[in-house]
């Protein structure tokens, strides 16, 4: 009795596609126009013949033998993605391919495995040696018919893949596991010749935001050496972790929202690390009392974005040029660091702020290495006492960087759990990471308020009145409205004032109460009132039409708005 109709087309796509993928592999992509395309369904081979030169490609040997031979005992749910995967693609692309490659080779592995086990169980119920069989399967698992395929290499180490992080090492000792593997020396050397060729790379180490395994960016092999740590959300009560936040965050003149819009930015920033999909996020400051919890809030906020952390003020505020320590870490945070109040130092911040976190690519560079660029996937946070000179750190809060820093008052407040002794400590923090899981489940199903949200970030920028007075009061600016009120009231500036720049500043360092400070604040820049006054606009300060050429401004008493 003759065969069903279906059942003999499956075997001329299974006999064509063993044809077609060898010759791919073998030969390129043009020897398989010599197929006629009548004898098979085109688009399954067509995917398989693109996942064989993926495969191959990829330094993957022996692909072809493991695509024939799982193709046919594959389950159907991979056989059918391979029809889905090109569908309207000619010709399908790797991108798609590959993960199915991966199926494939996973399935196989797994079938064999499982052979090999039923084969040893076997054996021993008969008394028969299994050495063999372990050796086998230690083989399947650590890759011993192709050792090439394990290893990556940068030009000065080999980078070995056990599936949970590439392990750097040296020549020697990656020579050394290749015989443990039970290879011999011709083998090893060819493989060391393929790797140093096939599996060249750019770039190895922790890569924010990005999964263990090989990122191509830019034309450039970017080794990712180990992944995040992604704390898996679930549904439970986190009634700690909130008394935490309302503790530090909850604020009488603001109520929840300093509360919310650190929930909404964590909300997206778990978002973008869990879908690798890079959104722009603001720089947070945390300005408070010492012993506050900002810290801990740094700790819980390191927790819920993958487990790693490095400080960016060198770099940020150009100490260095030099950044590799910066592209592992997801959460870059800068907790109670002395740092300058020059304002040289304070605008670079504010310039990297905006280059960093919110353009596109970022230039990642060490020393003596060769520089690259990726998108990492990043969240600032910065820890500092209230204190004005602390407060300084912080960039000046001018229109271009308003949007992209949110600045909260924290408060100090007792914990939910006593934390004195190492013991409390250390019993304290293990309840928060319990109860973190619950607080992103939480998360995922909770929606941002709509007065919260924004289409860039996804929740606006917040700043709490009290940090935003604080700062402009300890600005040049702020100083020198301080100075006009001065004057104002020892009665040698009355107000309303009209004049020029040059007019104001004769004044006030002519006057006895405000000249001291006054030639201190204006006088090492011809330029500063006038640049000083612009920065006021609006608020109190009126840019006056121009009068024979020169710039005139009104400056009003406090409390009124020109």
């Amino acid at each position: 009795m003759s065969k069903p109709r279906f059942a003999t087309q499956q075997d001329l796509a299974e006999d064509a596609a063993r044809q077609l993928i060898y010759s791919w592999a073998e030969d390129g992509r043009a020897a398989t126009s010599d197929l006629p395309p009548d004898q098979f369904p085109n688009k399954i081979l067509a995917t398989i013949a693109e996942a064989a030169a993926w495969a191959s490609e990829q330094g993957i040997r022996g692909m072809a033998d493991i695509l024939t031979e799982a193709f046919t005992d594959a389950p159907a749910g991979i056989r059918e993605e391979f029809i889905q995967c090109c569908d309207g693609m000619r010709p399908p692309s790797p991108e798609h391919c590959g993960p199915l490659v991966e199926k494939l080779r996973a399935f196989h592995i797994e079938k064999t495995r499982r052979e090999l086990g039923d084969k040893m169980r076997q054996a021993i119920e008969r008394g028969e040696s299994i050495n063999g069989f372990i050796t086998r399967i230690g083989e399947l698992e650590n890759g011993a018919h192709d050792p090439a395929t394990r290893f990556c290499y940068d030009g000065t180490r080999y980078y070995l893949d056990t599936a949970r992080e590439f392990v750097p090492m040296d020549q020697r000792s990656a020579a050394r596991h290749m015989r443990g593997w039970g290879h011999d020396h011709a083998t090893i050397e060819s493989a060391l010749c393929r790797i140093q060729t096939d599996g060249h790379i750019h770039f190895a180490g922790p890569l924010a935001g990005h999964p263990r395994g090989l990122h191509a960016v830019g034309g450039a092999k970017l080794l990712a050496t180990v992944s995040p740590e992604i704390i898996e959300s679930a549904a439970g009560p986190w009634p700690t972790l909130r008394a935490v936040l309302d503790g530090l965050l909850a604020d009488p003149d603001a109520g929840q929202t300093q509360v919310e819009t650190f929930l909404a930015w964590l909300k997206i920033a778990r978002e973008s690390l869990v879908t690798n999909r890079r959104r722009p996020g603001q720089a947070l400051a945390l300005a408070g009392p010492r012993g506050s919890g900002k810290s801990l809030l740094i700790d819980v906020t390191e927790m819920a974005l993958g487990g790693r952390r490095a400080n960016p003020y060198a770099y940020f505020t150009g100490r260095t040029n030099f950044n590799a320590d910066l592209a592992g870490a997801e959460l870059l945070a800068v907790d109670d660091e002395a740092g300058s109040t020059d304002i040289r130092s304070r605008r670079t911040l504010a310039s990297n702020i905006k280059s960093c976190l919110f353009s596109g690519a970022v230039r990642i560079e060490g020393k003596n290495k060769t520089a690259f660029t990726f998108r990492p996937c990043w969240r600032m946070l910065v820890a500092l006492n209230d204190e004005p000179e602390a407060l300084l750190v912080l960039p000046p809060i001018t229109e271009d960087i308003g949007d992209k820093i949110t600045l909260f008052k924290c408060h100090k407040r007792p914990l939910p759990m006593s934390a004195h002794t190492l013991d409390e400590r250390e019993a304290f923090f293990a309840k928060l990471r319990e109860e973190l899981p619950g607080m992103l489940a939480w998360l995922e199903n909770w929606n941002i308020p709509e007065d919260l949200r924004e289409e860039r970030c996804g929740v606006r920028a917040f700043h709490h009145s009290a940090i935003l007075a604080a700062l402009h009061e300890l600005s040049p600016e702020g100083q020198l409205v301080a100075l006009i009120d001065t004057a104002s009231a020892a009665g040698v500036l009355p107000l309303p004032w009209t004049g020029t720049a040059a007019e104001l500043k004769s004044v006030l360092c002519g006057s006895s109460p405000t000249a001291r400070d006054s030639e201190k604040l204006l006088g090492s820049w011809h330029a500063a009132a006038g640049s000083y006054l612009a920065r006021l606009e609006g608020d109190r300060v009126e840019r006056l039409p121009m009068l024979n050429g020169v710039l005139r401004w009104r400056v009003l008493p406090s409390g009124l708005v020109g």
